[in-house]
């Protein structure tokens, strides 16, 4: 199976404190970094269970951009988009000792993804689309995303992740732009 995903391929840094947080406190923490970002994480699971994995999406210049991009060939994706001189996007979890995650995200460069940075041939013999809702909340991303999809006979499945909180007004017409075939949500976004 070929699967491509379209989205971000982020920085994930992953700080697990010990509880202790404030002004003037000093604490503990296990951090991680690596890969991250929603499409790349399909990507990376998809070739770790032998899909044809690619991720396409913008990707920064810097540092953050070598790291994650490099891990994700690592696991077996290959990476597909501009790479424009600027920050690569980050993502910092912080998580406490009872598993509660606050996510702070800095997507750098890859909302700036335009239509005509895009080719064709990328998507070509996919089978299956992995489209992130993070990636159509943003323009120019969403202005385009209808254009996008009209290629070959790609089945959809389309994550809105967290777009779910915005309101029905935003989260409405990107679902109705994107002709999906597969709606997942994760349960945690309906509360």
């Amino acid at each position: 199976m070929r699967l491509c995903t379209l989205g971000d391929l982020l920085l994930d840094v992953i700080v697990r404190t010990d509880g202790r947080s404030g002004p003037d406190a000093e604490g503990s923490a296990e951090t991680r970094v690596g890969a991250g970002g929603q499409a790349a994480n399909v990507a990376a699971w998809a070739a770790s269970l032998g899909a044809e994995a690619h991720f396409v999406g913008k990707r920064g210049s810097d540092g953050a951009a070598e790291l994650a991009a490099g891990e994700l060939v690592r696991r077996g994706v290959e990476l597909h988009g501009p790479v424009e001189d600027g920050a690569n996007g980050v993502v910092v979890s912080l998580v406490g000792p009872d598993g509660a995650r606050t996510m702070l995200s800095d997507r750098g460069v890859a909302p700036g993804l335009r239509a005509e940075e895009l080719d064709v041939c990328w998507f070509g013999g996919c089978e299956w689309l992995h489209l992130s809702g993070y990636s159509l909340v943003r323009r120019p991303i969403v202005g385009n995303a209808g254009g996008w999809i009209e290629w070959d006979q790609i089945d959809l499945r389309f994550d809105p992740g967290q777009q779910l909180h915005q309101p029905p007004c935003v989260v409405g017409p990107i679902v109705d732009t994107v002709q999906h075939d597969v709606l997942e949500c994760n349960p945690a976004a309906l509360l």
